[in-house]
């Protein structure tokens, strides 16, 4: 199709050479526009469109929407995995509940208070020992309960404090490296299910839908063909002798039949490489039938009014 117009627009060139001065800055083209085609990364049953061919739609506006039923259901459970993984983490990591703690703090103060007792029978029987009024065997019972009381402080202490740290730190490592990949596993099947539906980028006239309700769509296949205004734009071409006279940014004028006045527009791209139609012999006689493509671009509210493959004058 493009290679017709080229064609088409090259002919036109040609038979305006042989005009006079006047007419040398006109041009013949046509209107082109770059199409957005609005896809979605996941395959599934087209359930509802919600634009028709000819509508403008708005920025943001509802285009299709897919069967999303398998996708949420994914969706739910990696969400129930994560937030269990998350729970069991912060669980190991916090030590143990105040109760627990509470408990093991009771049994400590009990602990101290019989090792406060011990320590006071243990320096009694000392003194009365020296006396020779107690036996040997009453100072060592004396020894005996000192230290076992003793022991039991220390060991409810210790108790307290690894109770305060929480779980070891391979078990705390292996819970984080649960939630990281239950997290990863949740967040693509979030984008999954986001992928369900089909949005407007920008402004647009819908040129072409291409499924409707009840078709499967594969991932990646285009629903609903878009064309924003400021997506559309003049194509013609120029011969080589006049290529070094326009510039991109240079202004230029273009009528459409049954168009009343001039639309003005913008320059916005030259071609570095030629074109022409075939049979062509390379040499300085026949220079002028080599030409360059040159787009122009226009103010989003005319190109509102321009339609693709339309036929349009040029003048620089």
């Amino acid at each position: 199709m493009r290679s017709v117009k080229v064609a088409i627009a090259i002919s036109l060139i040609v038979a305006a050479s042989a005009c006079n001065k006047d007419s040398q800055n006109v041009y013949q083209g046509y209107i082109e526009g770059d199409y957005l085609y609005i896809s979605s990364s996941v395959g599934g049953n087209v359930e509802k469109i919600f634009a028709g061919k000819g509508d403008r739609v708005d920025t943001g506006a509802l285009l299709f929407e897919l069967d999303a039923e398998p996708e949420r259901a994914s969706y739910q459970e990696a969400k129930s995995l994560f937030h269990s993984a998350k729970a069991r983490y912060e669980d190991i990591t916090k030590g143990q509940r105040p109760t627990e703690l509470a408990a093991i703090e009771e049994s400590i103060g009990e602990a101290k208070a019989a090792l406060t007792f011990s320590k006071k029978e243990l320096e009694r029987a000392e003194t009365l020992y020296k006396k020779e009024l107690i036996s040997e065997e009453k100072m060592d019972a004396a020894k005996l309960a000192y230290d076992r009381d003793r022991a039991r402080f220390a060991e409810l202490s210790a108790k307290l404090k690894t109770a305060k740290l929480g779980a070891r730190e391979d078990r705390i490592k292996a819970a984080k490296s649960d939630v990281e990949r239950s997290k990863a596993v949740f967040d693509k099947a979030e984008w999954r299910l986001s992928q369900m539906k089909g949005a407007a980028p920008a402004s647009a006239l819908v040129v072409d839908v291409l499924y409707f309700a009840g078709e499967f769509v594969p991932a990646g296949y285009p629903v609903v063909v878009l064309l924003p205004p400021d997506k559309v734009k003049a194509r013609f071409f120029v011969p080589e002798t006049k290529l070094s006279t326009i510039k991109t940014g240079q202004k230029i004028t273009m009528t459409i039949d049954g168009l009343n006045g001039a639309i003005e527009g913008t320059i916005s791209y030259i071609a570095h490489e030629a074109e022409y139609t075939p049979p062509f012999i390379y040499s300085k006689d026949n220079r002028e039938k080599l030409v360059f493509m040159v787009e122009a671009s226009f103010d989003p509210g005319d190109s509102e009014n321009l339609n693709p493959g339309q036929p349009v004058e040029i003048r620089l």
